[in-house]
């Protein structure tokens, strides 16, 4: 079980300063003290049938039951969760299912996941615990973790309740506190959650970030540590020779890896993980299913992720990004340079600023502009088609 508490604020969460020689980016914490071999062996065995992690999302809030882990069985009165929180756990899974070789799948139902997510009204622990209890992690005796987060405690600071978020599912993927020394190791040597790492070293820290800025992501720490536990995705094997001038290329089965040349290319990849490059010219680009690598190149290029988690980076030119079903990223975009986003003007939509940019949520998935403030863009960019 974790606990993440503001106990005692004024002197618990108190930023310092390190003076010991560690370093806050890169690799600076051994993986073994971010392992929690016990927390690693019980999300391997919920995922032994099939090699999927599958996780449940209860977004429309309200009365539900839940195992409670060691609070016992109870109802609770949940919350919805945002469509911005929805679109900001999904990308984080989008991103480790390309680093991590462990397989992520949403669930309709809580009962069929492995990971249940709800937004609670709030967390009492009762003797067990003091202060406020700001995110918890339990496993259920239904099979799986239930991970619970503090919504009207962290409604009014987005970047830490996503903080939060990442630390809880960091316990259900098998992370451990820095301070931890059951298992006989710790960040120096130090049980103290307030002296230990930074947040900036492991999304697993309690601490103030020493920078003032929470992490957006699991730090290299915390991605080295996971690797560990679940191996890196291996590459996709093979790569395709690159197309010919004025080529029209499909490729239906198997993950592609195509390349267009000097002239406007017309690129589509199919069912699985494709990569595709448009370089030189004014591309059409089309991943079709699948977790997808799309890159424009130079000339103004007509992007589209298709189905799955995709990647996209327009480069140099005036692109066009068609917004698709999945959780997408969109890299470089830049509405100056004349970009602009596609989408079906039967489909509501709805913008607002996130953590790591823009976020363009629809009911069939989400769109963020990496790095993009959303006071740089007006109604212009997108073109309703």
């Amino acid at each position: 079980m974790c606990v993440l508490c503001e106990r005692a604020q004024a002197q618990a969460f108190q930023a310092g300063e390190i003076d010991d020689g560690r370093v806050l980016k890169g690799l600076s914490i051994a993986p073994a003290v971010l392992i929690d071999e016990g927390s690693a062996a019980l999300t391997r065995q919920f995922t032994a049938t099939d090699g999927v992690l599958d996780f449940y999302l209860h977004t429309p809030g309200g009365p539900v039951v839940i195992d409670g882990g060691g609070f016992g069985l109870q109802v609770i009165q949940s919350l919805p969760i945002s469509l911005e929180d929805q679109a900001f756990f999904r990308s984080t899974v989008a991103r480790l299912d390309a680093i991590l070789d462990l397989d992520f799948r949403e669930s309709a139902t809580a009962i069929g996941a492995d990971v249940d997510l709800f937004y609670d009204t709030q967390i009492d622990l009762g003797e067990a615990g003091s202060g406020t209890t700001v995110g918890l992690a339990t496993t259920s005796g239904f099979g799986g973790w239930e991970l619970f987060i503090n919504e009207p405690e962290l409604a009014n600071d987005e970047n830490f309740r996503r903080y939060v978020l990442l630390h809880e599912f960091g316990h259900a993927l098998g992370l451990e506190h820095p301070f931890e020394a059951a298992d006989g190791d710790t960040v120096n040597g130090s049980t103290n959650p307030w002296t230990s790492a930074f947040p900036e070293e492991t999304v697993m820290a309690y601490r103030l970030p020493l920078s003032g800025v929470w992490p957006e992501f699991f730090t290299d720490n915390d991605l080295q540590a996971l690797v560990q536990i679940w191996g890196a995705e291996p590459l996709a094997p093979g790569v395709m020779p690159d197309i010919p001038l004025q080529t029209t290329a499909f490729f239906e089965a198997g993950p592609d890896a195509l390349t267009g040349a000097s002239s406007a290319d017309v690129l589509r990849g199919g069912l699985a993980n494709d990569r595709l490059l448009g370089g030189v010219g004014d591309d059409r680009l089309s991943g079709g299913d699948g977790d997808d690598l799309i890159q424009g190149g130079e000339g103004a290029d007509w992007l589209n992720g298709g189905a799955g988690n995709d990647q996209l980076w327009g480069d140099g030119g005036a692109d066009r990004f068609r917004l698709s079903a999945g959780f997408d990223v969109i890299g470089g975009f830049d509405a100056a340079a004349g970009d602009r986003l596609e989408l079906s003007s039967d489909v509501s939509y709805r913008v607002a600023q996130g953590v790591q940019g823009v976020e363009i949520s629809t009911a069939f998935g989400a769109t963020t502009l990496l790095g993009v403030s959303l006071a740089s863009l007006d109604s212009s960019v997108i073109n309703l088609v």
